[in-house]
């Protein structure tokens, strides 16, 4: 269990909200992340367009699992966008702030 502690420690340690939003936008931009993701979009559309229907129920957990796969994969990257939107704005008010209490 202390290894656990020390461990979230040191993630927390490791970067701030700036520096999360940074790495976010830098991994939004990123061409080999932007190929990867998009491959594996169309990886898993192509799946479930492919999938034909025997009626088993493992037919349905499997069309659930690419489902889920998709919305994950989605998640993720609307997770990243939102980090960065969420330091903008924060900076934003930061900023807005700052002049006012100097202006």
């Amino acid at each position: 269990m202390r290894g656990a502690n020390t461990e979230n420690a040191q993630v927390r340690a490791r970067g701030s909200a700036e520096q999360i939003a940074s790495e976010s936008d830098r991994l939004l931009n990123d061409p080999a992340f932007k190929h990867a993701y998009n491959l594996m979009r169309e990886a898993y559309v192509s799946a479930l367009e492919k999938a034909q229907s025997d009626g088993s129920p493992e037919f349905a957990d499997y069309i659930l699992d690419i489902a889920s796969s998709l919305r994950n994969l989605s998640a993720l990257k609307r997770a990243l966008a939102l980090t960065i939107q969420r330091q903008q704005f924060q900076m934003a008010q930061y900023e807005q702030t700052e002049g006012h209490l100097n202006g």
